[in-house]
């Protein structure tokens, strides 16, 4: 009878044992968005898993076409590698990509769920061919990475990912943004909106609208283009001195980003000739913003 009872406990403990093994925390993935952008030469969907700087400039001259030198450095190959996602080439702005998590699923395997962007509904687009990217820093774990599209409302803030609920019991959620900057001047005569997603994409915007304006390129510097956008609004050539406002700037239930906006040219607003604009500073959600002229204001 002894007997029976110390293969019995023993069996317990043998349980108990394995129930530990099995439920003991997998390793965690620390990583972050080491470059990104909306425009690459990569023209279909691929993934790549890069271990040596040299695999690393081999890359970056077919993503981007630029020299193996101007490949960013500052990854510490002995603890770090690159996880590259293109999404190949779409036929017009408003597409993005951005990673919303990375996680051990077994001992072996990390799946990484990444978001493809699309043009939302009323958003702002462009006609150009983009081909969307992202390279995340990772650190080496032995994991065998696992790509998975996901689909959802939040937005990027490298390395974690903030929800929006799917419903708000009274109205909308106010959109946190900041003014970049504001003028009577630019090089832009018709009423336009352009989001702007890269340091890339600002800096051209800025050559061609603003003649490469170094102190509107330095406030750019504060900008987090992993998790941030800018967006331009211009109102066109006014005959009067014209201040471009936001009206009201929110994400409704959906997840959507809603922006409108008018302009302000008080009676007493001296005869001038002016070309108004706003540069509104802003999390990069999974869709473009949907931005509306309101009037009467």
């Amino acid at each position: 009878m002894r007997f029976i009872w110390i293969l019995f406990a023993f069996a317990l403990a043998s349980l108990g044992f394995a129930q530990m093994v099995h439920t003991q925390a997998l390793p965690t993935v620390t990583w972050s968005t080491f470059q990104g952008g909306t425009v690459s030469r990569i023209k279909t969907f691929e993934t790549k898993v890069i271990s040596t700087e040299g695999a690393w400039q081999t890359y970056w001259v077919r993503l981007t076409g630029n020299p193996a030198s101007t490949a960013p450095k500052g990854i510490d190959w002995a603890r770090e590698e690159l996880w590259a996602i293109a999404a190949g080439e779409r036929s017009s702005g408003g597409y993005n990509i951005y990673v919303r998590n990375a996680q051990f699923t077994d001992a072996r395997n990390v799946q990484v769920e990444y978001v493809l962007t699309s043009p939302g509904s009323g958003g702002v687009t462009t006609q150009a061919i983009t081909s969307p990217y992202v390279v995340l820093r990772v650190g080496r774990s032995g994991g065998v990475p696992k790509f998975i599209r996901c689909d959802d409302y939040g937005f990027n803030t490298g390395g974690s990912v903030v929800f929006l609920p799917p419903y708000y019991e009274d109205q909308d959620r106010p959109l946190r943004w900041s003014l970049l900057d504001r003028g009577q001047v630019s090089g832009i005569a018709n009423e336009g909106v352009f989001a702007l997603a890269t340091r890339r994409e600002f800096d051209e915007y800025v050559r061609k609208v603003f003649s490469g304006d170094e102190e509107l390129a330095e406030l750019a510097r504060s900008v987090r283009w992993d998790n941030e956008m800018i967006l331009a609004i211009h109102a066109g050539t006014k005959s009067r001195s014209t201040v471009v406002e936001i009206d009201r700037a929110v994400v409704d239930q959906s997840g959507r980003v809603l922006i409108t906006w008018f302009e302000n040219s008080p009676p007493q607003a001296p005869m001038t000739r002016c070309t108004p604009y706003l540069l509104m500073r802003l999390p990069r959600y999974t869709t473009l913003p949907t931005v509306r002229k309101v009037y009467g204001r």
